[in-house]
C-alpha cells in the first residue's frame, strides 16, 4: 500500500475495510494503483417500468454500472455533462423532443459517448436515420435481455450494433432491390412533415406543431414529393403505409433553417 497524507492514509483504510473479500481489478498508473471503472451507462425512457427492469438486469454486471436515468430528453445533456457516461441508452419516443434530433446533440456536444437506441421501432428506416444521425447501435425492444447485453458491450468496444429484428427488415429491402428508400434522403423536419401529414393534420396544425409557419410547411411538403417522386397527399399516404412509416410521438421544439 502507498501511504500518503493521515487523511488520505484514513480514507483508504475506509475504502478497504468497505472493500469486497475479492477486490476489483486493478491496474498501476504511475506510482499509483487504481481500481478498474465500470463502464456507466445512462438510461433514457419515458417509462419508469422499462428503466427499472434494465438497472435491475445491469446490476448483476460487474462491467457495467447505471449511473443515472430519465424519463424526458430534455435532461439528457444535462446529465451527459454532470456524470460523463461513457454510453446512452436511448428511447425514441420521449415526448418532449424528437429523438434523432436527440441522438445527434449528444453526439455533437460529447463526441466520446455512444448512443444505443433501444426502441419499439424494428422498421429498418428508424435504424438507418439513427445510424446516420451518430447512434453506434440500435436494437429493439422485443429482444431478450441477453441480446441487450450484447449490444451495450459491442458498441462500448467501439462498433456498431443492430438487433436480428432490424437486421431482417434490412435484408428485407436487400431483397427488394430497395437498398436505399427514396425517404432516407429526407432531412429530420421533412421526415416529421410526411408523418404529419400522413397522421391527417392540416398545414396550419403541423405549423403549431413543429413551431414554423405554413409557408415553411408548404415548402417542405414540396421538397418531400419531389424526393419521393409523388405527386400529391394521397400517394404520400400510401408511401408511408407501405413503408410501415409510423407517426414518432416526438417532436422537436428545435427549427431547422429553411434553405
Amino acid at each position: 500500500m502507498i501511504l500518503g497524507p493521515a487523511g488520505k492514509r484514513e480514507r483508504t483504510k475506509f475504502c478497504l475495510a468497505r472493500a469486497p473479500i475479492r477486490p476489483t481489478l486493478s491496474v498501476r498508473i504511475g506510482a499509483r494503483t487504481e481500481a478498474h471503472q465500470p463502464m456507466k451507462i445512462i438510461i433514457i425512457d419515458d417509462h419508469s417500468i422499462v428503466r427499472q427492469g434494465i438497472r435491475l438486469m445491469l446490476m448483476g454486471q460487474s462491467d457495467l454500472q447505471v449511473v443515472g436515468e430519465s424519463s424526458t430528453g430534455l435532461d439528457t445533456l444535462t446529465l451527459c455533462q454532470t456524470l460523463q457516461p461513457d454510453l446512452v441508452l436511448l428511447d425514441l419516443s420521449l415526448g418532449t423532443l424528437n429523438g434523432m434530433d436527440l441522438i445527434a446533440r449528444i453526439t455533437r456536444a460529447h463526441p466520446k459517448v455512444k448512443v444505443l437506441v433501444f426502441s419499439a421501432f424494428e422498421e429498418g428506416s428508424y435504424a438507418v436515420r439513427a445510424l446516420k444521425a451518430g447512434a453506434s447501435g440500435f436494437i429493439s425492444k422485443q429482444q431478450a435481455a441477453d441480446e441487450l447485453l450484447i449490444a451495450i458491450r459491442t458498441v462500448l468496444q467501439g462498433r456498431k450494433y443492430i438487433s436480428n429484428a432490424v437486421a431482417q427488415s434490412l435484408a428485407d429491402w436487400v431483397q427488394d432491390g430497395d437498398l436505399s428508400p427514396a425517404h432516407i434522403a429526407l432531412t429530420a423536419r421533412e421526415f416529421q412533415t410526411v408523418q404529419l401529414i400522413a397522421s391527417g393534420l392540416k398545414t396550419s396544425e403541423i405549423g403549431e406543431k413543429l413551431c414554423i409557419s405554413v409557408k415553411t410547411v408548404a415548402m417542405y411538403r414540396h421538397r418531400v414529393l419531389l424526393k419521393l417522386g409523388l405527386r400529391n397527399n394521397a400517394e404520400l399516404i400510401t408511401y408511408v403505409i407501405k413503408n410501415k412509416l409510423t407517426l414518432e410521438q416526438n417532436i422537436s421544439d428545435e427549427n431547422e433553417p429553411a434553405p
